[in-house]
């Protein structure tokens, strides 16, 4: 076998397991989203006691009083740093699906040039190009889905008030990049294309 064949050999076996990946990550995506969802909601309701319990603090006239209001308060910032760093290891496993989704985008875009390898067929309905589609598709929109998430994130320690705490909630759970109808309709055809169902999670509409 020639250098050139077992180069392409190599990079069939890659793409072959490609889709697979994206499955998998898929998945998670969706899980993390969920779970974002979740500890979001725990994060807004904490915020929303500690303003009140400050607000008790602030009007406290005895030493019980006090005593009590900074007890309550200590305990829901303890319970608010473990949503907050629940939520920042949830952007971290985004993250690593983001990049490895560009990842995978960019080396099938590269092999997408050699002719042999574009009119590989990995399964009978998904063609190399078909793939690189659709993972341009994915980065594109796990890319604009992300810098929302992380803006959450960056803004999370600068909530002031709950109006500021509902916001960030809202834009979590929007999902209108990596979510929807278009979303869903592209990825039950990937899907299709690899002889699988796609089991839809609508996965924000437990919150809406």
């Amino acid at each position: 076998m020639s250098l050139a064949n077992m180069n392409s050999h190599n990079i069939i076996k890659e793409l072959n397991v490609i889709p697979t990946t994206i499955k998998i990550d898929a998945l998670s995506w969706q899980q993390g989203v969920l779970k974002g969802g979740e500890q979001m909601k725990i994060y807004a309701e904490l915020c929303a006691k500690i303003f009140e319990s400050e607000t008790q603090l602030n009007n406290a006239k005895r030493s019980r009083e006090l005593r009590h209001a900074k007890k309550r308060i200590h305990k829901l910032f303890k319970r608010l740093d473990k949503a907050y760093n629940q939520m920042k290891h949830i952007l971290e496993t985004l993250t690593e699906i983001r990049l490895r989704t560009e990842h995978m985008w960019r080396r099938v875009r590269l092999w997408n040039d050699d002719e042999l390898i574009r009119e590989h067929c990995i399964t009978w309905e998904l063609t190399t190009t078909k793939l690189l589609e659709f993972l341009q598709f994915l980065t594109q929109r796990y890319d604009c889905e992300w810098e929302i998430k992380e803006m959450v994130m960056n803004e999370l320690e600068k909530v002031s008030d709950n109006y500021d705490a509902n916001i960030l909630l809202e834009a979590w759970l929007d999902n209108s990049h990596a979510g929807g109808d278009e979303f869903e309709r592209k990825l039950i055809a990937f899907y299709s294309s690899i002889g699988q169902r796609y089991a839809t999670t609508q996965y924000y509409s437990r919150y809406t």
